[in-house]
């Protein structure tokens, strides 16, 4: 396979920390098998590099083309060849594989039983719902202040509904109780917090809509776009610099935004139809993203902070749920020696941090690779740092634009 420029940049490259990001379909999954070639070229072995997909499937493809082009160019390289024979305890796997195989041999670190397993989801389902019902029936039976307001203002559904999002939320940081402690804070709750948060969402929004704006701006410049709609481009792009600079001083604010009107005049001879419907359907999308930029917004500062106040003990009720449940949900998959994925993860990481396994584990690997690094979540971040932060490995990561 012919890389381009970047590409072979990228495969080339010898920085300790590097991050590729390209649009799906770029090729950097065949960049990154490439860049293990390049290593193992140079005298690096298979066998001290762990390479992370995201899928048993993916891992097993992944494997099969470096299997492939080792026997091939093993015929004439003995290192090579050797690492096509290493090639079976290569750790090229999933995450929770390799988390898998970490608690396993490391299971006193955390003091779990070395026979737990991954239960059936039938069964975890069942575990969890008991954790979810024990919960909220001692909720009910005696809630607190807090508690009190979330009955009040959601119906049973709505609250169950909602411990899950967040449950599942919690579970992909590096640290659940840690962030429920912090956002159900006073400090982080704040309007004066969540304004700074807002604005910058703002701004991303904002950045899309001057990326459709610029796109307009090149088609109003080919021959066939109608003069008739000239002054409304120039308007819309006076109105996007307008609001992204009232973003970045954090002066921007919710309510309506009045779009120029597109002009109504007979169309002209010389005007191209797919031209027009190109540009309306971008000034579409445009106007979207401006929309969402200003929703996220309040027009009233007053009743934005009365509504904070409002909700905030009724959030701070969902979080102290949510530890409870996965409190009780654990507890339950202990007394079976079970253990789910988000187990696998939480409690790899916690192993890792007892520095004798850190080093233990890392001191295998002198290069790390991950794959779809765009789906990567905290916890499994927190992991693959503690493998890396410290160490004299090498950390190789390709994602899709996101």
């Amino acid at each position: 396979m012919r890389f381009t420029t970047a590409q072979q940049a990228a495969i080339d490259a010898r920085n300790r920390d590097v991050l590729v990001s390209a649009a799906a379909g770029s090729g950097k999954t065949a960049v990154l098998v490439e860049r293990v070639l390049s290593l193992l070229r140079e005298g690096r072995r298979i066998d001290r590099m762990l390479i992370v997909t995201f899928t048993r499937a993916a891992a097993g493809e992944m494997r099969e083309r470096i299997g492939q082009r080792l026997e091939k160019e093993g015929e004439r390289d003995p290192h090579l060849r050797r690492q096509y024979m290493l090639l079976p305890r290569a750790h090229i796997c999933t995450l929770h594989v390799f988390c898998y195989g970490l608690l396993r041999e490391h299971f006193e670190a955390v003091g779990i039983d070395p026979l737990c397993r991954i239960a059936d989801q039938d069964k975890l389902d069942a575990l969890h719902k008991r954790a979810v019902d024990r919960v909220l029936e001692e909720m009910y039976a005696a809630p607190d202040e807090n508690e009190q307001a979330l009955i009040d203002q959601f119906e049973d559904r709505q609250i169950e509904e909602m411990l899950g999002q967040l449950e599942t939320f919690l579970l992909s940081q590096a640290s659940p109780d840690a962030f429920a402690e912090k956002w159900g804070s006073e400090e982080e709750n704040s309007l004066s917090y969540w304004l700074q948060v807002l604005s910058r969402l703002s701004l991303s929004h904002l950045a899309g809509a001057a990326e459709r704006m610029e796109q307009m701006e090149k088609l109003a410049q080919l021959p066939g776009f109608p003069e008739r709609y000239l002054s409304t481009v120039d308007l819309d792009g006076q109105l996007t610099a307008q609001l992204q600079n009232e973003a970045r001083l954090g002066q921007i604010t919710g309510g309506e935004t009045k779009f120029d009107r597109l002009s109504s005049k007979k169309a002209q001879m010389e005007d191209d139809p797919s031209l027009i419907e190109q540009y309306k359907s971008l000034r579409e999308e445009w106007k979207e993203c401006i929309r969402s930029a200003r929703g996220l917004l309040p027009s009233d500062e007053k009743l934005a902070q009365q509504d904070i106040c409002h909700t905030l003990p009724a959030l701070r009720a969902l979080f102290g749920l949510a530890k409870k449940v996965m409190a009780c949900y654990f507890s339950l998959k202990q007394q079976r020696n079970y253990l789910d994925y988000s187990d696998l993860e939480h409690l790899s990481l916690r192993a890792l941090q007892d520095e004798r396994v850190r080093q233990d584990v890392a001191g295998r690997y002198d290069a790390l690779f991950v794959d779809e690094y765009q789906d990567v979540s905290g916890i499994q971040e927190a992991i693959l740092n503690a493998l890396h932060q410290g160490q004299e490995n090498m950390l190789f990561m390709v994602g899709d634009v996101k």
